[in-house]
């Protein structure tokens, strides 16, 4: 996986992940929420940009942004 977020369909609604890393020392991403309708992850994904967009920092990824500031953190902020 690409560093990010991921939203999929299950039999239940959505998933959301976030994070992770491909590449030579890959790392999976990690739950964000699940059960979500559609609405509720397009409001999400829209959240996870926002807050990259204040968070980020050149050239550093969303997996980067998360690890620096905490999962629970960013968890707080988008959930």
């Amino acid at each position: 996986m690409d560093e990010g977020y991921w939203i999929f369909g299950t039999d239940t609604g959505f998933k959301a992940v976030v994070g992770g890393k491909g590449g030579g020392t890959p790392k999976p991403g990690r739950e964000l929420a699940d059960d979500l309708t559609e609405e509720q992850a397009i409001d999400l994904a829209r959240k996870i940009i926002a807050f990259y967009r204040e968070n980020g920092q050149a050239p550093e990824r969303l997996g980067a942004t998360i690890e620096r500031v905490g999962f629970e953190t960013f968890k707080k902020a988008v959930l």
